[in-house]
């Protein structure tokens, strides 16, 4: 009897899922939030701080991957500039390279490997921004030094930025807005314009750059928008599925139990018995148990104490078994039966002896008892091998007749009655 690195790893692995480790009732409360959020009129772009967590885990983070190639990528473009450097910036192109390749470079590759790591999401989005502004910020410095006239051509690089941070890599909206509020700052006030050439261009400049702005973060807040929303409506489902599961699984325990005492209930009992003769363990042992004198004790003590007294024997016989396999249940009235898979025969007597034991030690008052001042108990032990004769049918029979010879033998005993298959000779 049993005794009482910065790279992600590519092995392939169930992705967990966030929700799995709250409780029924944080499920409800998250269920509850997003209902709220989807009902609202307003548009998605700040959640309440629980659904904006859940969000930066389940979305933000899984373009990780996404952010550290775009971003490599798009490195790659502003480096290759330096082949245009050469022909337009030519007076400054030592100093490009420097910045370019020397400064920029080494500094947006570690904010992009530190953006792969598990940071909040709000760093990220900062860390995004600083890579946008900083390579803003070395163009413009670029065309300042530069005292050559090609150099105001570099003006449509500008507006390559603006699509790089709102579009290629994505900052969040908010952040996005401030990020192009910077660049369209640096233009306007230190983007160098060219005493030759008439007030209009730089107007007209600042009108495109302003309207490449616009439009930018108009597509990054719909795209932010319909995420976000998509976001809350895979949410929804997901939410809708496992508390569903999950009012399945309670009913369903619910159904199998018995009201009063919570031990498994006669249904349930039946089932697990029919399940026994298809699994066919090596052996079994079934405990049948019957409170001495149930009735005397109502008629005494009322059925209000009837029921308490069920309830405690009950807590006897749960804390009686401690392997999953095993099943204590409430037979019927004040009949309680004990399932024992792969048990001997000794050790179910053991069990048994335990709870009578326990029962008399609990001391529950039955004065109109005959056999003791207290509530005590009878058992039968019905116990035998798996064969084709004998099946849980067979034993639950022997374990009642078991318990009959415990009742006429004065109660508050055990009898066993073990089944030894017949083999001809």
């Amino acid at each position: 009897m049993d005794k009482f690195f910065p790279f992600p790893n590519r092995k392939k692995t169930k992705q967990a899922d966030i929700l799995d480790g709250n409780s029924f009732q944080t499920n409800c409360l998250l269920a509850e939030t997003v209902d709220a959020e989807l009902r609202s009129e307003r548009k998605h772009i700040q959640f309440p701080p629980v659904l904006e967590q859940i969000f930066y885990k389940e979305v933000i983070e899984r373009t990780r991957l996404f952010l550290l190639v775009g971003g490599m990528i798009g490195l790659l473009i502003y480096d290759l500039f330096i082949f245009l450097d050469r022909r337009v910036l030519r007076d400054v192109y030592d100093l490009a390279l420097i910045i370019r390749l020397g400064i920029v470079t080494p500094i947006a590759i570690t904010l992009t490997i530190l953006m792969f790591q598990k940071i909040p999401g709000w760093v990220r989005e900062i860390l995004k921004s600083i890579i946008t502004i900083g390579v803003c910020v070395s163009i413009v410095f670029l065309v300042y030094t530069s005292n050559t006239r090609e150099a105001d051509l570099y003006f449509p690089g500008i507006m390559l930025i603006v699509v790089f941070g709102n579009i290629f890599i994505k900052l969040q909206f908010w952040y996005a807005c401030a990020t192009s509020l910077i660049v369209f700052i640096l233009y306007i006030f230190f983007y160098p314009v060219d005493p030759f050439f008439p007030p209009q261009v730089h107007f007209t400049n600042a009108s495109f750059l302003f309207a490449c702005i616009f439009m930018t973060l108009l597509a990054n807040y719909q795209l932010e928008q319909r995420q976000r929303r998509s976001f809350l409506i895979s949410l929804q489902e997901r939410l809708q599925r496992r508390l569903l599961a999950e009012k399945n699984t309670q009913l369903s325990e619910l159904s199998s139990l018995d009201a009063l005492t919570g031990l498994a209930n006669r249904r349930e009992i039946d089932k697990y018995l029919s399940n026994l003769n298809q699994i066919r363990p090596d052996m079994l042992a079934i405990i049948m148990l019957d409170i001495d004198y149930f009735k005397q004790f109502n008629d005494t003590y009322g059925h209000s104490a009837g029921d308490e007294c069920l309830k405690e024997v009950a807590k006897i016989l749960a804390a009686s078994v401690h392997r999953k396999r095993d099943l204590a249940g409430r037979y019927g009235g004040e009949e309680f039966i004990v399932i024992l898979p792969d048990t001997s025969l000794q050790d179910a007597e053991r069990i048994a002896k335990n709870i009578l034991e326990d029962t008399y030690s609990a001391a529950i008052p039955h004065a109109t008892s005959s056999t003791a001042p207290v509530v005590t108990l009878s058992a039968g032990v019905g116990w035998g091998e798996f064969t084709a004769s004998v099946t849980t049918t067979v034993l639950v029979k022997a374990a009642d007749e078991a318990l009959y010879m415990a009742k006429a033998s004065g109660r508050n005993n055990i009898q066993s009655l073990p089944i030894i298959p017949y083999t001809p000779e």
